[in-house]
């Protein structure tokens, strides 16, 4: 997906020539697993919380994997990890950065070495991490390890821990994966950058393109997929993240003449991919712009 801008030429030309530009509620109710299916379409034809094979393993997603998971999936199970934090505190050169200008990526750390690095934040729901827990065919089940440790290269290591959540209407959490792979962060890797002020690493993921795209793409995709796992999966710094660079990106788009402030209305719309809900999110930050300087 590239910027808002050059995927939605005809769209952003027709709200600047007119902006009284009105967006069509969306008014179709949906319930969370079409949500899921629609945000995350390759989870469409698979079977959630099944029976794992003889053989098999999962790994645990919580960045790029949520959304681009190894090949030969069979299943998969919303969780979440305890006693870590996700933060974008690794550079990235290859993917959403290069060498001139590293974007970010997350990495997932130890929450007692994270809070003992200066100017580390805290976790407000506390040290877990939700995300998506991948089920492999056993059949396939070395082919995709190799596939993983070759992908996972570059800051990480690979260790093994349980995955929690909650079955049906249950509210207490019980481990719903015994074991799954995940890829942990190294924070002696040169790559790790640690804590940066919030507003700081906004501008730098607003700013920076890598060979895999941009990088807000990556915040706002893995954001939006965090949301909607679970009716309890949150992530407060990386939801505050995303806020930050959806105002950045709204400041992109031009207010309309004063005199024409007033009537403007948007509206969020009917949204069939990443792209329609970025701009869509883009256009309400602009809406509270304009609405502060009426």
């Amino acid at each position: 997906m590239k910027s808002a801008q050059r995927d939605y030429p005809d769209i952003l030309h027709s709200y600047k020539q007119n902006p009284t530009l009105v967006l069509e509620p969306h008014t179709q109710h949906e319930d969370r697993l079409q949500k899921i299916h629609e945000i995350l379409p390759h989870l469409r034809d698979l079977p959630t919380n099944a029976k794992r094979p003889p053989g098999s393993f999962d790994i645990f997603g919580y960045g790029s994997i949520i959304f681009k998971p190894p090949p030969h999936v069979i299943s998969y199970t919303p969780g979440y990890i305890q006693g870590f934090v996700r933060r974008f505190a690794l550079h990235s050169e290859d993917h959403r950065g290069t060498p001139e200008r590293p974007g970010r990526v997350v990495t997932l750390v130890s929450a007692d070495h994270w809070h003992s690095l200066p100017g580390a934040d805290d976790a407000p729901e506390g040290d877990i991490v939700w995300g998506i827990s991948y089920t492999i065919d056993p059949a396939h089940a070395d082919e995709v390890r190799a596939y993983l440790d070759n992908r996972e290269k570059i800051g990480y290591t690979p260790m093994w821990a349980p995955i929690f959540g909650y079955h049906g209407m249950s509210e207490e959490p019980q481990v719903l994966v015994p074991e799954a792979l995940v890829y942990v962060g190294l924070p002696d890797h040169e790559a790790f950058v640690g804590p940066q002020p919030l507003d700081e690493l906004a501008e730098r993921i607003h700013t920076c393109h890598g060979p895999s795209g941009p990088n807000h793409e990556y915040l706002l995709r893995l954001a939006e997929a965090v949301r909607i796992l679970t009716p309890k999966s949150k992530d407060i710094h990386l939801f505050s993240l995303e806020e930050k660079v959806l105002a950045l990106k709204a400041k992109d788009i031009p207010l309309p003449p004063r005199n024409q402030r007033r009537k403007l209305k948007v509206y969020l719309p009917t949204c069939h991919d990443q792209s329609d809900k970025l701009l869509c999110s883009i256009f309400v930050h602009q809406r509270k712009i304009s609405s502060r300087l009426l």
